[in-house]
């Protein structure tokens, strides 16, 4: 491919990257809106302002909300009931006492907007100061659910929720997941090629290994520097910029660029953090040009399980064929047959 068609094609492929997050943009950004809407309507009248689970516990008397059981629920409505029914001004009553119905009613009513809200990827614990980022009303966002649709990630934490949005969907990646394959072998061919001119240039300097541990070695210095470059440097960046572990951060790294993308770690999914623009970019190119890598190094595991494969079954067909050379086309040993033969040549009686 030529250098002008290369460069032809890399545009229309980020083109139609940009396309599909302006489109997913305006479909799904009122839906989102009032999803945040609502969810924020909840906390507000649940009492929280800037932080949904604050530091301090809500319940003046309890000091540990981690271990509150049902018991010690029940003693804090034992004493509550008590106070509202000694106290005789009502202003002096710190907490209302809700009804049967009116507190399933409440209950359903939090359940069905936070089932909406992590659905959608909106962390339930998000208030109007203190929310998740944006997803279909920024740019950022669209362009990436379009990267984890066109490389057949599919996180899964968010998903298009209107019926235009889902039919959009369905008609963007039947289209957009073979061009994003022709993109990412691109990369890989370019990485091909610098693996050839280093085993090239190696083969001609070296006198001492011979031709196939050059290989070898160069290979493995390929497979090495790759693997530091786009799994474990990165982790490194997601870590610190996530507020993750380290292994969770090569988890994270390993189950991306192989394309299981189980979803329970995200990017970008931090309440109150405003990612800089040059962190959502290195995540772009580092997705694409990670996983032009990655299929580089499956490929040629593949390879070699297939050539251990074959060796495998050579060795079996020389063997077998060894031993019905030693029994004879009959499957009779020499012996057995030496004797029929001169039992044959012996005239018959009578």
């Amino acid at each position: 491919m030529g250098k002008c068609v290369t460069a032809i094609f890399v545009l229309v492929f980020f083109a139609y990257n940009l396309l599909g997050a302006g489109i997913f943009m305006l479909l799904e950004e009122s839906e989102e809106k009032q999803l945040r809407d609502d969810l924020f309507k909840v906390a507000e009248a649940l009492g929280y302002g800037v932080d949904y689970c604050p530091q301090e516990p809500p319940l003046a008397n309890v000091t540990n909300t981690t271990s509150l059981g049902f018991s010690g629920i029940e003693d804090i409505v034992k004493e509550r009931l008590t106070n509202l029914s000694t106290t005789s001004r009502e202003e002096n009553v710190s907490k209302i006492v809700l009804t049967e119905k009116e507190l399933r009613a409440l209950v359903c009513r939090i359940t069905d907007v936070t089932e909406r809200a992590v659905k959608h990827g909106l962390d339930p614990h998000s208030t109007r100061n203190n929310s998740s980022p944006i997803d279909w009303g920024s740019l950022e966002g669209t362009m990436h659910f379009c990267m984890t649709v066109l490389t057949t990630i599919g996180y899964g934490h968010i998903s298009p929720s209107s019926e235009a949005g889902r039919m959009f969907c369905v008609v963007y990646g039947f289209f957009g997941v073979p061009l994003t394959i022709a993109f990412v072998s691109l990369l890989g061919e370019g990485m091909r090629g610098i693996h050839e001119r280093a085993t090239a240039a190696a083969l001609r300097g070296n006198h001492r290994w011979g031709p196939d541990a050059t290989r070898r070695a160069i290979g493995a210095l390929f497979i090495g520097l790759g693997s530091l470059l786009f799994i474990f440097v990165p982790s490194v960046i997601f870590s610190i910029g996530e507020g993750w572990s380290y292994v969770e951060s090569l988890y994270y790294t390993f189950v991306t660029l192989s394309t299981i993308g189980f979803g329970d770690y995200v990017t970008g999914r931090q309440r109150g953090v405003k990612y800089h623009h040059a962190y959502q970019g290195f995540k772009g190119s580092w997705l694409y040009s990670g996983l032009a890598f990655v299929a580089l190094v499956f490929f040629a595991m593949t390879q070699a399980v297939n050539e251990a494969r074959k060796r495998m079954e050579k060795r079996i067909e020389t063997r077998r064929v060894q031993s019905t050379r030693v029994a004879g086309p009959s499957g009779e040993s020499k012996g057995s047959s030496r004797v029929q033969k001169e039992n044959t040549a012996m005239p018959s009686v009578g």
